[in-house]
């Protein structure tokens, strides 16, 4: 068996995005399973698997005379919070993005939100819900980084860092993160992640606002080599995310031990507040969290401790059993 992977990500530039680690975590895990994995072939294949939505994606699929699976990792609902004048067009990239997923044979939805939202759309065809998975040996803790890091952004040892991965935009909680450092003004926030999508940003102004004009105490990073030693350098996990179909960073700070604060959205349902988080609404809500975690670090230590179970399930090396037999299934 040898399976395609096909996405428009490897034409651009970008590095990081969910679809970016999707894609290559699928196709590691794979290899080491020992079932063969290619990006972009042309032919020679059993099985097309799909990691985008773009207009080459879908020619691909229509054309294409093997089984295919799409991944659907975006749902349409992001496109007025993540791209510059995605409102006017939101209607009418629903009707295109369920054309698309119309054209495979099996979609995969990394939760049950992403699936629900997809079925109201229309799509008619075979869904199953499965995770997109986490190498978790890649996140773990790792002192000597965390003191490296920490080193290399003159932070103390007895300094508090809450910290956030991902694109740089309020759809992901940068303006709340922003609120929370002005309020919390003796602890350290550091963003990490860079903007991908450059002026077509939604919230690009913003963004280039907040490089002359933010609070002391937060340092928007943008792109790290070494994500491991981010994580490692934290204290606290702080995700005030809008929407998502699925969001492993959460289980990536959890596999580096930070306790988890997180939004109500409901892609975000799969992770238990009060047991294996904290979630929150306001900015209000989400210092006190901040605040709790800090003043009560057992808490903290119990919130990883029950994510943690998390991680087990969605571990890539489990994931890619499931969706080799997924993959058999259309063979």
């Amino acid at each position: 068996m040898k399976i395609n992977i096909f996405t428009e990500i490897e034409l651009t530039n970008i590095k990081t995005t969910g679809i970016v680690t999707g894609y290559k975590g699928l196709m590691e895990g794979l290899e080491k399973e020992g079932v063969e994995a290619v990006v972009n072939a042309k032919e020679g294949y059993d099985i097309l698997h799909i990691h985008s939505f773009g207009p080459l994606s879908l020619v691909k699929a229509i054309r294409e005379k093997k089984p295919v699976v799409i991944t659907t990792h975006t749902v349409p609902d992001e496109m007025s919070l993540l791209y510059r004048g995605g409102t006017y067009i939101q209607g009418l990239f629903e009707k295109y993005l369920t054309f698309v997923y119309n054209q495979a044979d099996l979609l995969i939805c990394p939760s049950e939100f992403a699936k629900n939202r997809v079925k109201k759309m229309g799509v008619k065809s075979r869904i199953v819900v499965e995770s997109n998975g986490i190498h978790t040996h890649k996140f773990s803790r790792s002192e000597e980084k965390r003191k490296k890091f920490r080193r290399d952004y003159n932070i103390k040892d007895e300094e508090t860092v809450v910290g956030c991965v991902g694109i740089p935009s309020k759809r992901k909680g940068l303006d709340v993160v922003v609120d929370a450092a002005k309020k919390l003004s003796d602890v350290k926030f550091f963003w990490i992640g860079e903007n991908v999508y450059g002026r077509l940003l939604k919230d690009y102004k913003y963004l280039e606002r907040l490089k002359t004009h933010h609070p002391k105490n937060l340092l928007i990073t943008g792109y790290v080599d070494d994500i491991q030693a981010a994580y490692s350098g934290m204290d606290i996990f702080l995700f005030p995310t809008m929407i998502e179909t699925e969001g492993l960073v959460i289980l990536e700070a959890t596999c580096s031990d930070l306790p988890i604060i997180t939004s109500k959205v409901e892609g975000l349902s799969w992770v238990k507040d009060k047991e294996q988080c904290i979630k929150a609404e306001t900015t209000e809500e989400y210092v006190e969290a901040i605040s709790t975690l800090m003043d009560h670090p057992e808490k903290g230590k119990e919130l990883v401790k029950s994510a943690k179970l998390l991680t087990v399930e969605k571990n890539i090396s489990v994931v890619i059993k499931r969706i080799i037999k997924l993959y058999e299934s259309l063979l």
